[in-house]
């Protein structure tokens, strides 16, 4: 099987159809499987399934079958005398209900009959991996952690193929990152490195499309949460935020067993989610070169910015092209440079870099879910790298 040429999925299903769950709750046991190999936090290290071990894969490759796999999960969770036909029709609708948002990447991917072919193509732009940029760099870890939600968003619309999807997803989005942001606040002794991605979090909520989603309280968001996997997944998401330098303060532990008995979680399920996270990333750091690095919050900040600013000069004529269109946008970008834009200059700085985003596919990272951390960043480094196009609004 070869999950870069047509076909794999429906070669997929030959191989595993042996494997497909048949009883309820399937995907919460193949939940922890997807966590042994990384696909939780964001790094498949091999595939979930043993049988494809000895193929030679790539990042991407893997990553796709990790995804597919629990989809799939899901699916015979909802459909246990489901067929491959079925999936793939009611997974494209899923994905269909994103084609009207105004920053979809899909959006040209819907034409023609549902087929499976069809829905390889929608995980080949769902993923978007870049080997010069995005796979070896932290940042990778960002935007594929966030890979689960779609699994979480697919299981909803089982339930219920009239609820809104889009909504869904970024509600619970917007509750990975207010958790993320106050597992940083937790730290005693944070390094200026901690303070820039607190400061990275908190700025790409205050660029969400849904302004009266900052407003929100913890609490508030928090039950968002209904379901265990919902609630296992938000905990192993903080553990690996806080797992950053490898060793946990006090503060953090007080904190994940607080979150925990928001969530009504057990106190042995939140000892098993610090361990497991220990010890992937223990058994991995080889594979892992960044994760040598004594400072992984450095590493990733540096990188974020590094990879940023490489995109931008990659990019630089488009960019001026698109800039000299957009006068309102380059004012804006221009004025944050001196002051704090207010919610709604935010807003419309967002809609419009990401409607330039869009139409540049190599930017594409920025309209991924998780790619709005990244946003900020995009923010600060244009008017800097490219000077030229703001000279007539320059702000002295």
């Amino acid at each position: 099987m070869n999950p870069s040429s047509s076909g794999w999925i429906s070669k997929f299903f030959s191989i595993n159809k042996t494997e497909f769950p048949e009883k309820e709750n399937s995907l919460l046991t193949h939940y922890h499987a997807l966590k042994s190999c990384g696909f939780i936090y964001g790094t498949s290290v091999h595939c979930v399934y043993n049988r494809f071990e000895n193929l030679k894969l790539t990042s991407e490759e893997i990553t796709k079958i990790n995804l597919l796999s629990a989809l799939v999960n899901s699916f015979f969770d909802k459909f246990p005398n489901g067929d491959e036909k079925k999936f793939v029709e009611l997974c494209i609708t899923f994905y269909e209900n994103y084609k009207e948002e105004k920053f979809n990447i899909f959006k040209d991917l819907f034409s023609g009959k549902k087929s499976a072919s069809q829905l390889e193509k929608i995980i080949a732009n769902r993923i978007q991996f870049d080997s010069n940029i995005i796979t070896k760099n932290f940042s990778n870890i960002l935007t594929n952690t966030l890979l689960f939600i779609d699994v979480l968003a697919f299981q909803n619309f089982l339930k219920d193929e009239k609820q809104n999807s889009i909504a869904y997803t970024k509600n619970l989005e917007t509750v990975v990152e207010t958790v993320v942001i106050a597992s940083i606040k937790t730290k005693e002794e944070k390094s200026k490195y901690d303070k820039q991605l607190l400061k990275l979090f908190e700025a790409s909520l205050r660029y969400h499309e849904e302004e009266q989603s900052i407003e929100k309280t913890y609490q508030e968001h928090i039950q968002f949460l209904k379901t265990e996997l919902e609630k296992q997944y938000l905990l192993d998401i903080t553990c690996m935020t806080v797992w950053d330098d490898k060793n946990l303060e006090l503060a953090e532990i007080d904190y994940i067993k607080k979150l925990a008995v928001d969530l009504d979680v057990a106190n042995e399920t939140v000892n098993e989610a610090i361990l497991k996270v220990y010890d992937f990333f223990d058994a991995h750091k080889e594979e892992l070169p960044y994760l040598s690095d004594p400072n992984p919050v450095k590493n990733f900040y540096d990188n974020s910015s590094q990879m940023v600013m490489n995109l931008i000069t990659r990019n630089s004529k488009r960019l001026l092209l698109e800039l000299s269109q957009s006068k309102e946008l380059v004012i804006l970008l221009s004025q944050s440079t001196a002051r704090d834009l207010n919610k709604g200059e935010k807003q419309k700085v967002k809609e419009q870099l990401l409607d330039i985003c869009k139409s540049i596919p190599s930017l594409a990272i920025f309209i991924l879910p998780g790619g709005s951390v990244l946003l900020p960043l995009l923010i600060k480094f244009i008017p800097k790298l490219l000077p030229s196009a703001f000279d007539d609004n320059r702000i002295r």
